[in-house]
């Protein structure tokens, strides 16, 4: 599916945000809110998503870094979003674009409660995020995001 940058962002912004919530079969993917702060550190403190998310983070650097997002995110209009459950609400995970330090490569990152693990929640994310993230990136897009995903997460990624 491709949109133009006008359909793409209406508001005449080339930010994310102008698109959001962006609506999946099992997520809702949204900009951070304060609320998000306990969902957030019970993220940061799982050394099991932490060891993949920038190590273990104590309550106060989660708050830090839960500013943060929120400030860039709507400084930017990019930026890690929430990953809400539809059915329940509840937050479980983030996802989103970077570009790789030192090159012009995107990124996925994200990161799901260990419950959620083998669900292809991260798959169905990244499709939800990459329609609407960056123009003009053309139908490759997606396949590139996945290629570029380290080879120890190569497993995870869905068809």
């Amino acid at each position: 599916m491709e949109f133009s940058s006008k359909e793409r962002y209406p508001s005449g912004s080339y930010g994310l945000i102008s698109v959001l919530p962006i609506r999946t079969r099992r997520l809702s993917l949204r900009p951070f809110e304060p609320a998000d702060a306990d969902a957030l550190y019970a993220l940061h403190w799982d050394q099991r998503v932490a060891r993949y998310a920038g190590g273990v983070k104590t309550k106060a650097e989660s708050s830090e870094s839960l500013k943060r997002v929120i400030d860039r995110t709507s400084s930017s209009g990019f930026g890690p979003l929430a990953l809400e459950e539809k059915n329940s609400g509840a937050v479980i995970g983030w996802c989103g674009i970077q570009i790789m330090p030192g090159t012009d490569l995107y990124e996925v990152i994200y990161a799901l409660q260990v419950a959620q693990w083998g669900k292809g929640l991260a798959s169905e994310a990244v499709d939800g995020y990459s329609l609407p993230s960056v123009s003009a990136k053309g139908s490759r897009y997606r396949r590139d995001l996945c290629d570029s995903i380290s080879a120890e997460r190569q497993e995870s990624i869905r068809p």
